[in-house]
């Protein structure tokens, strides 16, 4: 038995351009844009990091959100207010 890949992008993943971390989702890493190499956005390890640790503390945050609640979103910096199923971006925390 063999198998045959005739197509292959390789895509570090430190250089997907939107860094997501879904809260719903076992808290997955995930990317809209990781199959376009013109989209990506050169990175060190290091960057990356820090960028991931930022998504997955909201990611975190939106988990335990309860309606009302009003927290920070480091990649948008803009804070965010959950209303009963979704959120919304606000000017500032109230």
């Amino acid at each position: 038995m063999s198998i045959e890949i005739d197509h292959v992008t390789v895509f570090p993943i430190v250089w997907i351009p939107d860094v997501y971390v879904n809260p719903s989702n076992n808290g997955n890493l995930q990317s809209a844009y990781y199959k376009n190499l013109d989209d990506a956005v050169k990175r060190t390890n290091e960057e990356f990091y820090s960028i991931f640790l930022d998504q997955l503390k909201l990611a975190k945050d939106k988990k335990n959100a309860k309606t009302g609640d009003v927290i920070y979103d480091h990649s948008k910096k803009k804070y965010i207010k959950k209303l009963s199923r979704r959120w919304i971006e606000i000017d500032k925390k109230e």
